[in-house]
């Protein structure tokens, strides 16, 4: 099963017109607050920003910010993964426009991804229903196999965020080839024992899942 292409000569334009989507979609998933002029960036990760705000998500008790995830999943493709080039691990931002955007605009979104050649596809999924406000609580992970036309979602606070991970799906999978759609299965996975650990736990599960995507992929 593949994801159709796109039309080849648009696809400079589509990437200009996906590239602002996505740093709107970045933008609304940050909680809104005053400038602080100490905030300053502390880091540019491959278009990734953290400043040192997002550092403070690290600490204590705080939920982990979407910046971090990037960050993270940014690292895991182009360092941890780079010698796999059948994996690839979407942004936050990213996910989200592809679950509450635009119908219309997801199969460029994916085509400007290189999606339809990868194997295995890493989504960090948000429970934020609203396009435009950063209302979020919780973070699981959607991995879509190739090989198995399975989709597996790992969540740490097992099944909370079921009816997310399956509304990003079906967007998904309306425009895969193929009769038969794809399998939804709920993973068994390392289980949160408080309420502001699921980002972290989103990070480890694709880690732990692309180690096990590499060992399944290696000859």
């Amino acid at each position: 099963k593949i994801l159709r292409r796109g039309h080849m000569n648009t696809r400079k334009m589509e990437k200009n017109q996906m590239t602002k989507k996505i740093k709107k979609k970045h933008q609304s998933l940050r909680p809104l607050k005053k400038k602080d002029p100490d905030d300053c960036n502390i880091l540019e990760y491959h278009g990734t920003n953290i400043r040192q705000s997002d550092l403070t998500s690290l600490e204590g008790e705080n939920w982990i910010n979407d910046c971090i995830i990037s960050f993270w999943l940014e690292h895991l493709q182009r360092v941890t993964f780079c010698q796999n080039t059948q994996l690839l691990f979407v942004s936050p931002a990213t996910t989200q426009l592809i679950k509450i955007g635009d119908k219309k605009d997801i199969p460029n979104i994916l085509n400007h991804l290189g999606a339809w050649h990868m194997e295995y596809i890493f989504f960090p999924v948000n429970d934020n229903e609203l396009v435009d406000k950063s209302e979020g609580s919780h973070w699981s992970l959607l991995v879509y196999s190739k090989n198995d036309h399975t989709w597996y979602h790992l969540d740490s606070q097992r099944g909370l965020n079921n009816k997310h991970a399956r509304c990003l799906m079906t967007r998904v999978n309306a425009i895969m080839e193929g009769e038969t759609p794809p399998k939804f299965v709920v993973t068994n996975c390392t289980q949160q024992d408080n309420g502001y650990d699921c980002g972290a736990f989103t990070m480890l599960h694709a880690q732990e899942m692309a180690k096990k995507s590499c060992r399944e992929t290696t000859p």
